[in-house]
């Protein structure tokens, strides 16, 4: 085998084509070890990027970026729902009297109900407030009976209209639109059945389904007592043990009586708890519920009472402290 020359000019053009080659190669891995690490960079660079924009969004929003609300810190103001015709019909006789509690409502408002607003952080955002226990009065009797006329609730020939000119319905509304002003005025929101009276008449049923249709909280029933016996007098507190929520109903009308008997000047006797459990409006609505009989019209000494506009400030002071015993006692357990 012979050696080639190593001046051969063959021999040296290969040695620079195989020089060339390996040049060539070794240029095409830099390359590509180039371009790796620049777009290893570049991902990194993007991470780093999308990493410090979701760490600093929620500081964006914070500064001044809530949507705007009105002054009382709901979005659209104020919100009406139609409670139409509710309330309690019965012809329960309690173990001293009569009581008839009839036809009940239409036109209630929420006042005010699902606010949105709240309150300001330090960096000047806004936090949404708690929803506000909504509390739905029904101010018994005050609408349109099976004949077409209002239902005026007892009063005929009672010594309440002979001092006033009143009737039962008319009592039950001074008592509810009372009692509305002071829930409003500790924070409550507040669904009234009536703000008045109307010919219109629904059955126990649909006056039911309005009552439950609406998101309330608790709700209660006012209506004034009559008897044939002018010295029976006082408060009585009803619930229904045919309520899905008895023992709520029962706790609930406990809590209103105790209010009710230290409360100076409401009541002429003790004030009881009983059960009614058929009494329509308390039996089917599905949130806590009572219903009071604040006096009997019946009674000269209650009558005069009533006829206080003092007397029936203090009863809406008693139902809401009720209330409001009621349901912290729920709120601790």
């Amino acid at each position: 085998m012979s050696r080639i020359p190593q001046n051969d000019p063959e021999f040296l053009a290969f040695q620079r084509q195989v020089k060339a080659k390996k040049k060539s190669e070794a240029l095409k891995k830099a390359a590509i070890v180039a371009t790796t690490v620049v777009l290893l960079l570049a991902l990194l660079v993007v991470g780093v990027f999308i990493i410090y924009r979701a760490g600093n969004t929620p500081a964006e929003s914070e500064n001044g970026k809530a949507p705007e609300l009105n002054g009382n810190g709901s979005q659209g103001g104020e919100n009406n729902t139609q409670g139409g015709h509710n309330g309690a019909q019965s012809g329960n006789n309690n173990n001293e009297g009569n009581t008839e509690n009839g036809g009940e409502s239409e036109g209630s408002s929420l006042e005010g109900s699902n606010a949105v607003g709240g309150s300001e952080n330090i960096d000047g955002s806004q936090e949404p407030d708690e929803r506000k226990t909504v509390v739905y009065i029904d101010a018994g009797h005050g609408f349109g009976n099976s004949v077409g006329t209002v239902d005026k609730g007892s009063g005929n020939n009672t010594p309440y209209l002979e001092l006033t000119g009143k009737y039962e319905s008319d009592l039950n509304l001074e008592i509810a639109m009372k009692l509305k002003e002071v829930l409003l005025e500790k924070g409550y929101e507040v669904v009234m059945i009536r703000e008045g009276e109307t010919s219109e008449h629904l059955d126990i049923n649909h006056r039911v389904q309005k009552i439950n249709s609406v998101e309330s909280d608790i709700f209660i029933s006012i209506h004034a007592n009559s008897f044939d016996n002018e010295d029976v007098c006082g408060a009585r507190v009803y619930y229904s043990s045919m309520n899905d929520n008895a023992i709520k109903c029962m706790r609930y009308a406990s809590a209103v009586a105790n209010a009710l008997n230290t409360t100076e000047g409401v009541s002429q006797r003790n004030v009881t708890v009983e059960d009614h459990p058929d009494i329509g409006v308390i039996k089917a609505v599905k949130v806590p519920t009572v219903l009071v009989e604040t006096c009997f019209l019946t009674s000269p000494t209650d009558a005069a009472l009533a006829a206080s506009e003092a007397w029936i400030a203090s009863m809406a002071e008693g139902l809401c402290r009720g209330i409001e015993n009621y349901l912290s006692q729920t709120a601790l357990a």
